[in-house]
């Protein structure tokens, strides 16, 4: 991964999103709710590790979880931005 660059995941974002069906009807009110539903997935998983941490009872899950979860808001930020048609220069 260390050669992944921000045009890059752009790229591969916009690929992987066009593979999608119903992509097209995706407008710029979907795609923040997409990144509000993956921050809360985000939010939901550092709070299961944090059980873990703490010895607190409950659902866990590991850092790779959490990996995994941040990776999509990550995508969801970067496809919003594309849509609103900002770049990495102007973010």
């Amino acid at each position: 991964m260390a050669d992944l660059t921000f045009d890059t995941l752009r790229q591969a974002n916009i690929t992987r999103q066009q593979e999608w069906p119903g992509y097209e009807q995706t407008d710029t009110t979907f795609k923040a709710l997409e990144v509000c539903g993956e921050a809360g997935e985000l939010a939901e998983a550092v709070k299961k590790l944090v059980r873990v941490e703490r010895g607190i009872a409950g659902t866990t899950v590991n850092l790779e979880a959490v990996a995994d979860e941040l990776a999509d808001v990550v995508i969801s930020v970067d496809l919003l931005a594309e849509h609103l048609g900002i770049t990495d220069e102007a973010a």
